[in-house]
């Protein structure tokens, strides 16, 4: 939803960074306690509005667990 409060957790490694706070504390994770990340409160928006707004994207980058 538009404005949901999600919690971002910043890697100071740039491929690692996430919104799975699960991802980051699984013992099964190959990047469980391999990083520091500091946790930044971020509002979120829906591709639904984005589309309204700008138009469609040619491309959209998902990466997935």
């Amino acid at each position: 939803a538009d404005n949901e409060l999600v919690t971002f957790y910043e890697s100071n490694a740039d491929t690692i960074s996430t919104i799975n706070e699960s991802w980051l504390n699984d013992p099964k994770s190959r990047f469980y306690k391999c990083f520091d990340y500091k946790q930044t409160q971020c509002n979120s928006i829906k591709l639904d509005t984005l589309i309204d707004k700008y138009g469609l994207p040619e491309l959209i980058k998902i990466d997935g667990a």
